[in-house]
Formats: C-alpha cells, sequence, structure tokens
C-alpha cells in the first residue's frame, strides 16, 4: 500500500479533520463531534474536494460547498 502525505487540522486523540491527495484527487477526511454520543465518531466522512475550492479557508466540512 502507497504511503500519503496528509495535513490535518484538527486533532483529538487522533487527527479528526485531514486534507490529502490520491491519484491527483485532493480529499477531505472528516470525523465530526457527535453532540448526542459527547465523543467524535469512530469513523470518517470522505469527501472529493472540487478544484477551486480555496483550501486555506476549509476548517471543517460546514465549509463545502453544497
Amino acid at each position: 500500500m502507497p504511503k500519503v502525505a496528509f495535513e490535518y487540522r484538527d486533532f483529538w486523540d487522533v487527527p479528526r479533520f485531514i486534507v490529502c491527495t490520491v491519484d491527483g484527487v485532493e480529499i477531505l477526511l472528516d470525523s465530526e463531534f457527535d453532540e448526542s454520543l459527547g465523543e467524535y465518531a469512530s469513523h470518517y466522512k470522505v469527501y472529493a474536494l472540487p478544484p477551486e475550492l480555496d483550501q486555506d479557508k476549509l476548517n471543517s466540512s460546514a465549509d463545502l460547498p453544497s
């Protein structure tokens, strides 16, 4: 399995908001805080980021275009 460099922007025990490039596609992995459980999800949601997105302004999945 190839290694992939990544950048994380949120961390709680492990990285929770991760941006990386896989096969030329920018990918976001997001493990959101679940208010009803009072803890972070045990899984990540995966998003393919649009190329025009300004990643410097990306701090949560709420910043993604709809």
